[in-house]
């Protein structure tokens, strides 16, 4: 950490007292849930500083740092996806990648898939590359033209016990900060209505506009359902924005099915929606700049276990 803010006051100019003194104005700004260490590459970036390639915790990645080396193990691997470009076949394939502090999705694309060919799930690998923002607002690891990824023999906790450690802790909706993470049982009360397809370029899993990629031109799009709403547990209720697999479990449908009925009946589709139904929703909370205020981005949604909702109540009494 020492040698972090050396680098940040050496490049910028400023003092180690000043750079510690605004790397704990940026702890205090996401209400003490990220570490000196993420705060202070928070702080490079923010005085356009790149600091060297050194290994992160996956809780200390954000979007937009061009210097990520990780070490974490594999814990999930996608299907190769291919698609058609400008007349020629592209390949994208997604990792899930976790260490004791989190998990983060490493995406490859066409050649760089290769590199993963002989690394089987479970493996322990170093990833060195930089993070982009994916559609749901978290931190991508991508390897890039100067990237890599290789076996590690570094010891490291095993799957099982990293998926562990990943359990998401029970809170309330009153109990949510800034950048928190929880599992949250609530009734979806509200869906709006509004886009519900969120348009993606299928090479760099960009956002469309008008279905024109920004860096590839006009592409036939990806496309993943998208719904937004509220919750309440009674303590209180918040926004709550659902991608992808989880929009899919609040229209228990697959996405091509939606699109069928969207595309056929419009917004009619949202009657298909259960809405007073309690469900376990598990992610993050972020502030929504447009509204400015806090939401819910649920990464997984699942049925309430009723046995294990008594358990949880007992322990909190």
């Amino acid at each position: 950490m020492d040698e972090i803010i050396k680098k940040i006051a050496d490049d910028s100019g400023l003092s180690e007292e000043e750079i510690k003194e605004l790397i704990d104005e940026k702890r205090n700004e996401f209400s003490g849930m990220v570490s000196d260490e993420g705060a202070a590459h928070i702080v490079a970036k923010e005085l356009g500083i790149s600091l060297t390639k050194r290994k992160l915790k996956i809780e200390n990645i954000i979007p937009g740092m061009r210097n990520v080396s990780i070490l974490g193990r594999i814990v999930n691997i996608g299907g190769i996806r291919e698609f058609s470009r400008k007349g020629s076949k592209g390949r994208v394939a997604n990792f899930l990648i976790a260490d004791e502090t989190g998990s983060i999705r490493l995406s490859l694309w066409d050649d760089e898939i290769d590199k993963m060919s002989d690394i089987p799930l479970g493996e322990v690998v170093r990833i060195d590359g930089f993070a982009k923002e994916d559609n749901t607002g978290r931190p991508e690891l991508r390897i890039g033209r100067f990237g890599a990824v290789t076996r590690s023999n570094e010891a490291f906790p095993s799957i099982e016990k990293l998926i562990k450690e990943r359990r998401y802790d029970k809170k309330k909706i009153a109990e949510l900060k800034m950048n928190s993470s929880a599992a949250v049982r609530a009734a979806l009360l509200q869906v709006f209505e509004g886009n519900i397809f969120y348009y993606t370029c299928p090479r760099c899993n960009s956002k469309l506009k008008d279905f024109v990629c920004s860096e590839h031109g006009k592409v036939k799009p990806d496309y993943t359902p998208v719904l937004s709403g509220i919750i309440d547990d009674g303590s209180d209720n918040i926004r709550v924005v659902m991608f992808g697999e989880s929009a899919e479990k609040i229209f228990r449908m697959p996405k091509e099915e939606v699109k069928k009925i969207f595309d056929e009946r419009g917004m009619s589709v949202l009657d298909r929606i259960e809405l007073g139904k309690e469900f376990i929703f598990e992610g993050r909370v972020r502030r929504n700049e447009y509204f400015d205020r806090l939401e819910f981005v649920a990464n997984n949604i699942k049925n309430v276990d009723v046995k294990e909702e008594i358990g949880f109540l007992l322990e909190r009494q």
